[in-house]
């Protein structure tokens, strides 16, 4: 999460797009690290017990990353937002929080 928040927080140049990302990768790394292995995030969130709307959230902020707007290289795709990169980061944040107790 510490990569996001110096991401989102350039002053002369805030990247909200891989602020976005790399809380989408600490997520990845919480549940690598709760399940014990080096599996991707959607292997993972197939792993996930309890709750399937839990499942569907974190898919659907996954797609994100994987969506080809998402990807730097598109200079023409859709650039998130400051507000786009605040909500995925709380979410990703909630869900650390959550896994972590």
């Amino acid at each position: 999460m510490e990569n996001a928040e110096k991401h989102y927080s350039r002053k002369q140049d805030p990247d909200f797009n891989n602020s976005c990302l790399e809380s989408i990768k600490a997520i990845e790394s919480c549940l690598r690290s709760k399940f014990n292995n080096k599996d991707n995030l959607g292997d993972n969130i197939n792993k996930l017990r309890g709750a399937s709307y839990n499942q569907h959230i974190i898919d659907k902020i996954n797609a994100f990353r994987g969506h080809d707007n998402a990807h730097a290289t598109k200079s023409n795709g859709y650039k998130p937002t400051r507000e786009d990169a605040i909500l995925i980061h709380s979410i990703c944040c909630s869900f650390i929080n959550y896994f972590t107790l």
